[in-house]
């Protein structure tokens, strides 16, 4: 492939230019010295050796390793170099002769599909050439006769045929060795083997093995590409070969990579534009070594001369144009390119340059319509400035500079965003690089603005950020010192700012500041607010995570999360005062941890939350064992009715647990046991914390009546630690958990929590997991069986409900104890189903008897809604966590399976258990038995409310509600919710039948189902039995809830719009109680589905029901009754007072209120109207801008009341920000001065 390229027969004509004349003379001295030499070879003696055979034979033997005799042959380059030169034509001539045919045979060198030559013959003949032709030139050839002989020119050219086709890369080698010699060595026609030469040296560089060795080689000869013939119609494969190594990421990569770049930049003028060309279709399209470009466009700038320079010039000139009017990201690469110019842009050479190429387009740029290229050319100002004419005197360079800084205060107001952005980036490194020579007024000026304008920019909390970043490029320069040191203060709202980009810009500038010896943080923001705004990120960064669902751990050297949020901002303050406490001596951490304990205990329980990677484990461990040692004391003088605060001692503790966290590290390799601390801290560690120490205080607080918060942050600060250092502690915790589990009185909350962490952290949970199992199965199986729950129920219940809660917990039990929890949940499953069937049994009896209630869940229905709720919560988590996927097993005998009355349970789907659960407990609740006696129920409550007496004979029916109604509609209610959870984690499910994704189909008609059962208990309920809040609002609140929830999840939008038509047909006066319920709902329908044509058509249904109910129908193809509820006039209402608010459907729906009213508006000077842009060409006919023209013009940008048109936003489907919004008097105040002239002098002293 890479030899296609290269005919052979072209070879030869990439050579030098010569004149033709030139040529034949030197052609007749060469025949005419062959000829002397022929007539010298004659008339010597007939040379006899090893080199002077007469057959083929004689000539492969020079490359084998003995003779035939067994006698060793001497080096060849020995032999070559005692040959007279007398000898050096008959031996090349003896060459021709013998292997004249083979030399010409380039097909027997082809491989066949085993890889030998197709003429084995040609292929060693071949081989012995090649080395007598590298050992000759490097031994016989001589630069003080630089003739070659005639033979051995001409058969060095049959080589350079042969060279590409020779498919040992040993035999191309020698080849080269020898055309090097040639070339370096000033022979003459060394010219003919210039193409040779370098077309194996290319090639070598594009193949697959290349190496930056190839590219060196290939450097060595670069002079030699620029004396070939550039002319000749067969320079075009050396042309597509070089733009290769060009496109070539491993090449430019190589030391010599620039070099090579700029040596193909200047070998020819004709050459130039087609490099530049290959350099920027890798520089925009592809991922390329920016920096080799950049350099290696620099150095052929450098070095070119003449015709090549203008072409460099072109080049240079094209990416510029590239740098101002092209997207961002194009624009970013091609000023990445002109990096290196930039970099040099004050020598005298590129200052001339740069000022003629940007000259004519930079300032110009910063004035048109468009907003990137605005962007762009302020962007390129900041590498560039100041661009300052050499021929220019004193006077004129002032006046020019000073031009220059007024464009770059108008890009701080300008009224693009990014605009704004890039000038405070521009503007602080300017100020940053020029400090000193810049003008002090000018200087003032500048920040003034930055100050006033752009760092309390409301709108753009971006350019904040960038005020905040470019000060820290400003005190880069000590010199600016005196003045940051008056103008920072006035930027310390930024710690405050509601954008988290902008505290992370504001934090890190005060890292910055902390590094300068001039100015002290203190002096910007006071301790108290760096403590307070500390306690603040990290309460945010924990509630974030707790929105987003706890992550995993990350592994060690993993890297964190850079973005702009709360836990960023929490780090890097943390990093900035973690030194104030762990750069002092132990004696003086102690002290200043028991201040912030006493005055800011939140926000040091932050900082040491965050400072993990900061500050070194050693340092950590030893002020932990310290402060254990210190509570422990507080704690006993406590305990003995001393001054000392038990909550003090608590908040010890939960700092020594932070310490201690992520102190320990994993065992190594696949052994098991607990993270152990590093080598030289486990022996220190466990010296200072001792069981004998803590046991009394872990004993005498383990009581009931004990203070809580103390044995959870005690047994909190232990959890880091090795159980097997503390035996009594760990029979205590098991002890206390088993009694949690069969205690009738239910223990703390907090104190569960920690007794399961820690159970869980230490490995003692499957003893207490047996016996909680058990327990959990006989309280089912009494609850089944219509009995009262026993005193042990609600506590088992609660420590299975925290073993769920907490993610380490969980984890454990998931693993140890799969088994176990699926009996659990299969014997809750088939209770429930026969507590249902023989409660609904029980109503069906009770039919006809006057006064009689029945309770359909049991005496123990108070339990049975937490019992469900922790039954669902269990099967999901069996069912999505991983490695814990599990079905249900038992067969349909098995009375705990079908319910303990024969008939068999749904068979489990093949995914697990979590359907199969829903659908068996959703089946009891909507049985035939159900159906029968809700529409017992329901008759008896349409009678009540009719007022007529009922007839002598009508059918039986129950008068009365079931005693424990309540408590059924709050089963229901968990599996609503249960229902919603399922169907959005069943796209992490696959059957495994087929492979296909259920999509949750199965949940949609069951809860339908499920749903109309809730509202039909509830109507009922609320008719037989009212009470002061209706159960139908309760449900109609659960309902809506979940409706918000259902797009949040990604669900399809005709689901979403089904239930909300449900929703729709439910509301009536009295539903919802309040018209909030109803905003609320339609609200977070609007926010997230604004953009669907779906649900835009059936926002038109309420607005106006007849027409929306015909265009619906007619859309779907279903009757007018079935596809669109009647729509109640307080939906219409509220939606109509939403519409306003959303702008794509007040366009759609309210056309005649989206068209605003048009006027004249103020006119952005700074816009050109009738000059040439990058978008249009000037028609060359002049204009006068006249009111009328310039009102013509801003006609439909703004509106009466200073709003932006819908022409002036973006109408993208993805975006939400609302219309800009800007007042009459801000309109009339925006061409007031940007700062006012008190604190501009202000500032200028300061620089002074």
């Amino acid at each position: 492939q890479v030899s296609s390229g290269w005919p052979r027969e072209a070879v030869g004509a990439m050579a030098p230019r010569k004149a033709k004349g030139a040529a034949a003379a030197e052609e007749a001295v060469a025949m005419d010295t062959a000829a002397v030499s022929v007539d010298s070879v004659a008339v010597a003696t007939a040379p006899t050796g090893p080199l002077f055979f007469e057959d083929l034979r004689g000539l492969q033997s020079l490359i084998a390793a003995e003779t035939e005799g067994g006698e060793p042959l001497p080096d060849l380059a020995t032999l070559v170099a005692e040959l007279l030169p007398e000898q050096h034509e008959e031996l090349w001539r003896r060459v021709l002769l013998v292997a004249g045919t083979h030399l010409s045979n380039a097909g027997g060198l082809v491989l066949d599909a085993e890889g030998k030559a197709a003429d084995e013959e040609t292929y060693r003949t071949v081989q012995a050439v090649a080395a007598l032709l590298a050992a000759f030139a490097e031994g016989a050839l001589d630069e003080r006769n630089l003739e070659l002989p005639p033979s051995f020119a001409e058969a060095a050219l049959q080589c350079q045929d042969l060279l590409l086709s020779v498919p040992s890369a040993e035999t191309q080698t020698l080849i080269a060795r020898a055309f090097e010699k040639i070339c370096l060595g000033g022979f003459n026609k060394r010219e003919d083997y210039y193409g040779g030469l370098l077309m194996l040296l290319v090639c070598r560089c594009l193949g697959p093995m290349q190496t930056h060795a190839d590219v060196e080689r290939l450097h060595h000869f670069r002079d030699l590409i620029g004396e070939l013939d550039w002319e000749h119609e067969s320079i075009e494969g050396m042309k597509i070969n070089l733009m290769r190594c060009i496109s070539s990421p491993s090449f430019m990569r190589a030391p010599k990579g620039a070099d090579m770049l700029a040596s193909f930049y200047t070998a020819h003028p004709s050459f130039t534009a087609e490099v530049n060309s290959t350099v920027k279709n890798q520089v925009l399209f592809s991922r390329c070594p920016m920096k080799a470009y950049s350099v290696g466009l620099f150095k052929a700038l450098k070095a070119s001369q003449t015709a090549t320079r203008l072409q460099m010039e072109h080049s240079v000139q094209d990416w510029a144009l590239l740098a101002i009017k092209s997207a961002r990201k194009s624009a970013d690469r091609a000023r990445a390119m002109l990096e290196e110019v930039h970099r040099h842009h004050h020598e005298e050479s590129m200052n001339e340059l740069l000022n003629r190429i940007y000259g004519p387009i930079l300032w110009r740029s910063l004035k048109v319509a468009n907003g990137q290229v605005r962007e762009n050319a302020a962007r390129l100002l900041q590498y560039v400035f100041p661009l300052l004419p050499g021929e220019l005197g004193v006077a004129d360079k002032d006046q020019e500079l000073m031009k220059q800084l007024r464009l770059l205060r108008e890009t701080l107001e300008d009224p693009c965003e990014p605009v704004r952005r890039v000038g405070v980036s521009t503007v602080c490194s300017i100020l940053k690089n020029y400090w000193d020579i810049l003008p002090a007024g000018e200087v003032a000026g500048l920040l003034t603005v930055l100050m006033n304008r752009c760092a309390k920019d409301k709108k753009a909390p971006l350019v904040r950020a960038a005020v905040a970043e470019g000060y820290g490029w400003i005190l880069a320069n000590a010199l600016s010192h005196p003045t940051m040191a008056a103008v920072l203060p006035q930027a310390a709202d930024m710690l405050s700012d509601k954008a988290p980009v902008v505290r992370a810009a504001f934090v890190n500038l005060l890292g910055t500041v902390s590094n300068c010896k001039g100015i002290m943080v203190q002096e910007i923001v006071s301790n108290e607010t760096l403590l307070l705004r500390l306690a603040g990120e990290h309460a945010e960064h924990l509630a974030e995570r707790m929105h987003k669902g706890t992550q995993p751990v990350a592994k060690k050297g993993a890297s964190v999360d850079t973005r702009a949020c709360p836990g960023y901002v929490a780090r890097h303050l943390a990093r900035l005062m973690a030194p104030s406490l762990f750069g002092q001596d132990l004696v003086v951490q102690v002290q200043r941890c028991q201040f912030l304990m006493d005055n800011w205990p939140l926000p040091l329980l932050a900082l040491l939350a965050n400072v993990r990677d900061v500050v070194p484990v050693q340092d950590r461990v030893k002020l932990a064992a310290a402060l254990f040692r210190l509570g422990l004391k507080d704690q006993a003088a406590v305990a003995e009715g001393a001054n000392a605060e038990p909550q003090q001692v608590a908040t010890t503790f939960r700092v020594v647990a932070l310490l201690l966290e992520g102190a320990t590290e994993p065992p190594k390799g696949n052994s098991s046991g607990p993270p152990r601390f590093a080598k030289g801290l486990e022996k220190f560690v466990y010296e200072h914390i001792r069981e004998d120490y803590f046991l009394p205080v872990l004993q005498a607080n383990l009581k009931a009546s004990a203070r809580p918060g103390l044995v959870e942050d005690l047994l909190f600060a232990l959890q880091p630690l090795d159980p097997a250092k503390f035996p009594q502690s760990t029979e205590l915790i098991q002890h206390e958990l088993a009694l949690a589990t069969r205690c009738g009185t239910p223990c703390n909350s907090g104190r569960l929590v920690a007794l399961v962490r820690t159970a869980g952290r230490w490995g003692l949970l499957e003893s207490v997991l047996g016996s909680l199992g058990e327990r959990l199965l006989a309280a089912a199986g009494r609850l089944g069986m219509r009995q009262r729950a026993a005193e042990e129920t609600t506590s088992a219940m609660a420590v299975a409900e925290v073993l769920l809660q907490d993610a380490g917990a969980r984890g454990y039990a998931l693993s140890s104890s799969l088994d176990t929890l699926a009996s659990v949940a299969d014997g809750i499953t088939g209770a429930f189903r026969k507590a249902c069937k023989a409660g609904f049994a029980e109503m069906e009896a009770m039919i006809g008897q006057k006064g009689a209630q029945a309770s359909l869940l049991g005496p123990a229905a108070q339990t049975w809604p937490r019992m469900v709720g922790l039954l669902v919560r269990l099967a999901l988590h069996l069912e999505h966590r991983p490695s814990t996927k599990v079905s249900l097993g038992k067969s349909s005998s098995d009375p705990a399976a079908d319910g303990g009355d024969g008939a068999p349970a749904p068979e489990a789907s093949p995914n697990g258990m979590a359907e199969s659960i829903l659908d068996q407990i959703c089946e009891a609740l909507t049985s035939e038995q159900a159906q029968r006696a809700l529409h017992s129920l329901e008759t008896a409550a349409a009678t009540r409310q009719s007022g007529t007496p009922p007839p002598k004979k009508r059918a039986r029916a129950l008068a009365e509600l079931p005693t424990d109604i309540d408590m059924v509609l709050q089963v229901h209610e968990r599996l609503v919710e249960a229902l919603s959870a399922s169907h959005f984690l069943s796209v992490l499910r696959t059957d495994s039948t087929d492979g296909k994704n259920r999509a949750g189909m199965p949940y949609e008609a069951l809860g339908r189902t499920l749903e109309g059962s809730l509202w039909r208990w509830a109507t009922v309920a609320d008719a037989l039995e009212p009470r002061e809040t209706s159960r139908l609002t309760q449900s109609w609140r659960l309902l809506g809830r979940l409706l918000q929830h259902m797009p949040q999840r990604g669900l399809p939008t005709p689901d979403v719009l089904g239930a909300a038509r449900r929703l729709v047909a439910r509301t009536t006066d009295e539903l919802p109680a309040e018209n909030a319920d109803l905003r609320k709902v339609f609200q977070a329908l609007f926010t997230r589905l604004e953009y669907e044509p779906q649900f835009v058509q059936f926002v038109g249904t309420l607005l106006a029901p007849a027409a929306g109910k015909d265009a619906g129908t007619e859309a779907s193809g279903e009757s007018a009754e079935a596809s669109q509820p009647e729509v109640h006039p307080r939906i219409s209402s509220v939606v109509a007072e939403l519409l306003p608010s959303f702008r794509n459907l007040r366009a759609k729906l309210l056309p005649e209120e989206a068209q605003m009213p048009q006027s004249p508006a103020p006119v952005d000077r700074r816009r050109i109207f009738n000059t040439p842009t990058p978008q249009k060409k000037s028609d060359g006919r002049s204009r006068s801008l006249t009111a009328a023209s310039l009102a013509a013009n801003a006609e439909g940008y703004m509106t009466d009341d200073g709003a932006y048109s819908q022409g002036a936003r973006s109408f993208s489907v993805r975006s939400r920000s609302p219309p800009l919004q800007d007042s009459p008097r801000a309109l009339s105040t925006a061409s007031k001065p940007c700062f006012v002239e008190s604190q501009t002098q202000d500032v200028a002293e300061n620089v002074d």
